[in-house]
């Protein structure tokens, strides 16, 4: 069987050569390999050495720089189109400040009173419906307790006793479980206990999350440190300043 000659163009096109790319990956190659030949472990020696060692950090520098020029000049169309799509969809599907957003939490708002008040009906349902299971279920412990077990009549009105206490069981657990809800869309709405943390003693919750997430509290106090130190305060309670000199 004869095998089948791709024509030339079949696999699509070449991709295009990112020229400004290239010449600025080759230069900054070019930097790595010279800064291998200093950069071998061995401490400098000289100050014509130095000089260029403190050159090799300046082209380093600049050639970051135009490689950030350039990657931003390139990602530019692609940020404004992307920029330009969020300006149009945000009003819309921002999670907190969109339309759709403020229609829901509005819509809630309004539903929850009364939901609140569905489910004050179904809990007071709930609590005579329990209040006589536990009656019905005392009754029947009683019942049992006085009865003779010669006297069939009695046993039989025990036992009806406590048929009666096991279905109001039964009605009060399907009360309890029965819960207030919308259901005008795919997805019923019903109610939700959201709990909310309002430090009352800021001492006592600091004490006891010291002990709690002590690692925590280092990098909150290591950041406030460091914010310290970088505008110039060098004396900070519990906080030990060191200086390091470093080229630059």
């Amino acid at each position: 069987m004869a095998t089948a000659i791709a024509a030339i163009g079949d696999n699509g096109p070449p991709e295009p050569i990112n020229e400004a790319y290239e010449a600025i990956k080759l230069h900054i190659d070019d930097l790595f390999e010279t800064a291998q030949g200093f950069l071998d472990g061995e401490p400098i020696a000289n100050q014509e050495t130095a000089d260029l060692v403190s050159k090799l950090i300046d082209d380093a520098r600049k050639a970051r720089s135009a490689a950030e020029a350039q990657r931003k000049e390139e990602a530019k169309p692609w940020d404004e189109g992307k920029a330009k799509v969020q300006a149009l969809w945000t009003p819309l599907t921002d999670e907190k400040k969109g339309r759709c957003a403020l229609i829901a939490d509005t819509a809630k708002r309004v539903l929850s009173p009364w939901l609140q008040k569905l489910e004050d009906e179904k809990r007071s349902v709930a609590d005579a419906a329990r209040k006589e299971a536990e009656e019905k279920a005392l009754a029947a412990q009683q019942a049992f307790q006085q009865a003779n077990f010669t006297d069939l009549g009695a046993r039989q009105q025990a036992e009806a006793l406590l048929g009666e206490a096991k279905k109001s069981e039964k009605l009060a657990a399907k009360a309890e479980k029965d819960k207030a809800h919308a259901k005008g869309g795919d997805r019923a709405i019903g109610l939700v206990s959201v709990w909310t943390a309002t430090i009352t003693d800021r001492r006592a919750a600091l004490l006891y999350y010291l002990v709690v997430d002590p690692a925590s509290f280092e990098a909150v106090i290591q950041r406030l440190a460091d914010a310290d130190v970088r505008a110039g305060i060098r004396s900070i309670p519990g906080v030990e300043v060191t200086e390091e000199r470093v080229a630059r």
